[in-house]
């Protein structure tokens, strides 16, 4: 067609220069100017050409080509056509014809005729249009009939809610509360409540809010359940919606007096705090809901068991809380979690079950322990019982072990006999009943065999010895004496010796004295008279055969008239043995000091100073001198450097010889012994430290029983002792020093001590556990610290280099917190959150897209006032994040950086917009506010079309403000109705974005209502005015968005560039200035 049309012009071309033989007067022709206009489908403009050159028939020709007959009928009404209107009654009726009444009535209005346009609205199914006109015209009278055929129509149409209005207006508020009702309008139908039918509002608050959380707006319908007086369902509304703080505060001031009805409540909210491992929590409200059970179960499962004994032992009775641990610790042994289910048992005092539990799994080890913890009395009983268990299994060396641990070793003896295996069996007797039995089992297994065999055994075993040993020990001397003199000669003395010992145990001493001389044991001949204390034949043996030993008679003589008492005849016995300390040592002993003095000058002179001391020390300790004497006395022995006794006296000093009976005073005393021994007897340093440690630590002077033990080197015991002080730093520098083996052991646990104890974030940094540190903080909510610490660590490397990721992975935390966090739900941080972003970081993790989707749009979404109050920072701290985001998106060739990418363009497209009114670039700054249109949803639509309307109107392209403020009126009638489901995007169709069911501003509305008025006034006024073309706002449209295509494709050259020289954690230089240049 284009090359037709072409052709058509070259054709007239020639024509004109046939005619008046000029081609360049032929191409300035106003027809050949006009068709190339057409060619470039700038109509406007070849209008105009005819029309300046008085040819409005042409003009209208071209229209009636293209089929844009309000535009033919356009022309000719301005230039008076004689047809013209004719031509407008034709089109109408074509419009009527083929039903395109929305045309005709648009006609109609255009015309001034209101009334005609609303009616072919009506009758074109198009109420929402007539509705419209009625609303923005509502200076005309309308007769109720015709709002009833509107009113009936959007009911028909399913749109109640507008029909209320209608309802309203015409006065039936009845139906107008049941259209609002049917259209879900609630806020309009609680408002008509309030003023005609009060008693019912109640009851629509209810309702709104059966609707609000049947929608899934479970939050917004709290307040209204609140409003009706449904506490039920506000409780149950704030738990389907988890504002928990919420739901606790409802239950607590509505259900008070009603804890009954409040028990499923507390049940939700403990399993809530349940699963956030907030114990705690959770156990104050399974105890509130009646379901102390379920409190203890939840300690148990966590392995606390302490506190769920608590619970059980707080709110349940003894029986109970029994029943209860058997139950769970049954869950537990049949899961196999054994060690568990033992706590149980034994928390309930039920040992004999988990013994019987340890039976069942045939962990008899385990078993055993308990059996000789709790059932001492029957260790041996159950060993026996293992053992004659497991022999019957065939596993013979488990049963060994137990009948061994049950001194039945002999059974287990028997049990190898009996399966035929004689060297175990002779290694158990051995083991455990010495040579003796293992030569009986030697024995017994020549005797089963029997004859040669048995004596070739016991010679191939090498066990002659063994059965002259087993002879003897049955008393058959005479067989005994046989197989020594016959096989081992050397053994016949022993056999003498066996048969002796036998005799006097029958108390045939002669006999055994005979066979003693025998052996070569006069001596023990000799003993068995003094035992039998025969003085007389004791010493004829020792005169006749051991005359050594004669000395030892009159010992023990002596020893026997001391028991008797008889001491002079003991100390001339002594005498004679030649034995003076024994007489002594006997005085001594009987403290008959007088009688030791004496005879300790007589008989042992170098012995009279021990004696005065052992007298001295005997006074001491029965108090025979006053306490003052007896720490004097100690003084004195060190005084003269006799160390030995001055520590003796000091330690077994009590408190009763304490003259202050101050109990520290006695711990100085005893400190004065650990010093004695450091300093001058070495060789009792250990032990007498170790003594006054342990009674320091009991005096609970827990340091300086750390410091004794560190000075004998028992390490580990001084650092526990340390640390049971909270001595840290002791601790710390004897594992760095000295005990270096537990350094790592006490690093941990002052970590430990930092988190759990103290609580000390800063501590725990300079430790070098930054990170427990860094987290303890978050927990805390202090995240000004948490930077603090991070960039402090990245600056002087004190402990490590926090990589930005680091940085970005809190910045993160702390963004989500001000944001999602429950404590902040109901009034997030947007502005800070961003603000942290920036600064800290980010990460291209897809779990935090909503969080920037969401700050993005707010930061787009400011309204009018904000925007004035905040100025440009949000959106320059948005364009920050957003750049780090979409560079790291882009690095990793995600397909969600398409979507960033458009986020990004639009916030910073609307800051240089911003740049370019403080420049005074004002087509630049009409430019792009009309290229943000493309980019609303992230903005809000009201605001997106509201400042398009203010920068075309500021530069003159009115009929584009026109149709700007147009469409955000109906934005904002929409946004009021909290319904955007009616609006249409006719005029902008494939453009712009279509509002149709669009979200809400987050921030609310961008302009205030008086605002708003001054839009509706403008529009209403432009309307009017024949002046404005307000249909070829479209083609204005598509003509200033190629510059948005323009310029996004400079902004993509450029984003390209920037994100080639990102670098995490490093802002970007965005020179603004030279941007505006280059638009």
């Amino acid at each position: 067609p284009q090359a037709r049309f072409l052709n058509d012009i070259n054709k007239t071309v020639n024509a004109i220069v046939a005619k008046e033989g000029s081609r360049a007067r032929a191409l300035e022709h106003y027809t050949v100017r006009a068709k190339l206009a057409m060619l470039q489908k700038k109509y406007k403009e070849a209008e105009r050409i005819f029309v300046d050159r008085n040819h409005p028939d042409e003009a209208i020709d071209m229209y009636q080509m293209l089929h844009r007959w309000d535009l033919a009928i356009a022309v000719a009404e301005k230039a008076g056509h004689k047809d013209a209107a004719s031509m407008k009654e034709k089109y109408e009726e074509y419009l009527l014809q083929s039903h395109q009444e929305q045309k005709a009535a648009e006609i109609k209005i255009k015309d001034g005729d209101i009334l005609g346009g609303i009616s072919l609205y009506i009758k074109g199914s198009l109420p929402a249009k007539a509705a419209r006109v009625i609303r923005n015209h509502g200076d005309i009278d309308y007769s109720d009939e015709l709002l009833e055929q509107v009113a009936t129509a959007l009911t028909n149409a399913g749109m109640s809610a507008q029909a209320g209005t209608f309802y309203e207006r015409m006065g039936q508020s009845q139906r107008a509360l049941e259209a609002y009702q049917a259209g879900n309008a609630w806020r309009e139908a609680v408002a008509l409540a309030r003023q005609s039918f009060p008693e019912q509002v109640m009851q629509l608050e209810e309702t709104w809010a059966d609707f609000l959380v049947s929608q899934k707006q479970v939050d917004a319908a709290i307040g209204h359940y609140i409003e009706a007086g449904v506490v039920t369902k506000a409780i149950e509304a704030a738990l389907d919606a988890k504002q928990w703080t919420r739901a606790v505060t409802l239950i607590q001031d509505s259900l008070q007096a009603d804890p009954e009805t409040a028990k499923p409540y507390y049940k939700r909210l403990a399993r809530h705090f349940q699963e956030l491992d907030n114990y705690e929590e959770a156990e104050k409200f399974w105890i509130k809901a009646g379901l102390h059970r379920n409190a203890v179960e939840m300690y148990t499962s966590v392995n606390r068991w302490d506190d769920a004994h608590s619970v059980a032992m707080a709110y349940m009775n003894e029986s109970d809380v029994g029943l209860l641990y058997i139950t769970q610790a049954q869950r537990m042994e049949a899961a196999g979690q054994l060690k568990m289910a033992e706590k149980l048992y034994l928390k309930v005092k039920e040992p004999d079950l988990a013994i019987q539990m340890y039976k069942k799994a045939q962990k008899y080890d385990q078993m055993i322990r308990l059996v000789g913890t709790y059932r001492k009395d029957l260790l041996k009983e159950t060993h026996l019982h293992l053992a004659q268990q497991l022999e019957m299994e065939a596993r013979m060396k488990e049963a060994e072990h137990h009948y061994t641990q049950a001194e039945e070793w002999m059974s287990a003896v028997n049990m190898y006999r009996a399966n035929d295996q004689w060297d175990e069996a002779i290694r158990v007797a051995h083991l455990n009943g010495g040579k003796a039995a293992s030569n009986r089992v030697a024995y017994a297994w020549a005797m089963s065999i029997g004859g040669e065999a048995g004596a070739k055994l016991l010679a191939r075993l090498g066990l002659v010895e063994q059965a002259i040993d087993f002879n003897i020990e049955r008393h058959n001397f005479d067989h005994a004496f046989d197989l020594a003199r016959t096989c081992l000669t050397k053994k016949v003395p022993e056999v003498h010796l066996k048969k002796a010992l036998y005799l006097e145990d029958e108390e045939r001493f002669k006999e055994a004295e005979d066979e003693f001389v025998k052996a070569g044991k006069p001596k023990e001949a000799i003993d068995m008279w003094l035992h039998q204390e025969d003085w007389m034949e004791a010493m004829r043996v020792a005169e006749t055969f051991e005359p050594a030993s004669i000395p030892d008679v009159f010992v023990a003589q002596g020893n026997w008239a001391a028991q008797k008492k008889d001491f002079k005849t003991a100390e001339k016995l002594y005498v004679n043995a030649k034995k003076p300390e024994k007489a002594m040592k006997m005085y001594t002993d009987a403290k008959m000091w007088q009688d030791a003095i004496r005879f300790t000058k007589t008989h042992l002179p170098h012995k009279l100073h021990h004696v005065n001391m052992l007298r001295q020390r005997d006074a001491a300790t029965s108090g025979a001198v006053n306490d003052s004497e007896y720490l004097s006395a100690a003084q004195s022995w060190e005084d003269m450097g006799d160390y030995n006794r001055a520590i003796d006296a000091y330690l077994n000093c009590k408190i009763e010889q304490v003259p202050s009976g101050n109990e520290d005073e006695l711990l100085d005393i005893w400190l004065k012994a650990a010093k004695l021994a450091q300093e001058h007897v070495k060789d009792r340093m250990q032990s007498v430290l170790a003594t006054v440690a342990d009674r320091m630590k009991q005096g609970n002077r827990l340091s300086v029983s750390g410091d004794l033990l560190a000075t004998i080197h028992r390490y580990r015991e001084a650092i526990d002792t340390y640390i049971q002080a909270n001595d840290w730093d002791k601790a710390r520098e004897l594992s760095r020093t000295k005990a270096t083996d537990f350094q790592a052991m006490v690093d941990k646990k002052y970590d430990e001590y930092l988190v759990n104890v103290k609580k000390d974030g800063g501590e725990l940094v300079n430790t070098g556990n930054w990170k427990a540190g860094v987290d303890m903080y978050v927990e805390r909510r202090q995240w000004d610290k948490v930077f603090e610490t991070l960039l402090e660590e990245h600056l002087t490397k004190k402990v490590i280099v926090p990589k930005p990721p680091i940085l970005a992975s809190y910045s993160l935390k702390n963004a989500h917190y001000l944001v999602d966090h429950e404590d902040n739900r109901e009034n997030p941080k947007i502005f800070e959150a961003i603000h942290v972003l920036k600064m800290y970081g980010t990460e291209p993790q897809k779990s935090h897209f909503d969080l920037y989707r969401k700050l993005a749009s707010h930061a787009l979404s400011l309204t009018h006032q904000e925007s004035a109050d905040m100025g440009l920072k949000p959106l320059a701290e948005a364009r920050d994040f957003l750049y780090s985001v979409l560079a790291e998106l882009t690095q990793q060739r995600s397909s969600a950086a398409a979507e960033f990418r458009r986020l990004f363009q639009a916030v910073h497209w609307s800051l240089l917009q911003a740049r370019a009114a403080q420049e005074g670039l004002k087509e630049v700054e009409a430019l792009l506010s009309i290229a943000l249109l493309k980019e609303s949803g992230p903005i809000a639509f009201d605001k997106a079309f509201c400042i398009a309307g203010e920068k075309c109107e500021k530069m003159g392209w009115t009929s584009l403000a026109y149709a700007f403020y147009n469409r955000f009126i109906d934005i904002i009638e929409a946004i009021d109705d909290e319904d955007s489901s009616m609006l249409d995007n006719a005029d902008f169709d494939g453009v712009l974005p279509s509002p149709y069911n669009m979200d809400m501003p987050p921030r609310g509305k961008y302009v205030d209502a008086d605002h708003e008025e001054e839009i509706r006034e403008k529009v209403l006024a432009w309307a009017m005015d024949d002046a404005i073309e307000q249909d070829e706002a479209l083609d204005l449209v598509n003509d200033k968005l190629r510059y948005a295509d323009s310029i996004s494709q400079d902004l993509n050259k450029r984003a390209n560039k920037w994100f080639q020289k990102y670098q995490k954690g490093k802002p970007n230089d965005w020179n603004d200035q030279e941007s505006l240049q280059q638009l």
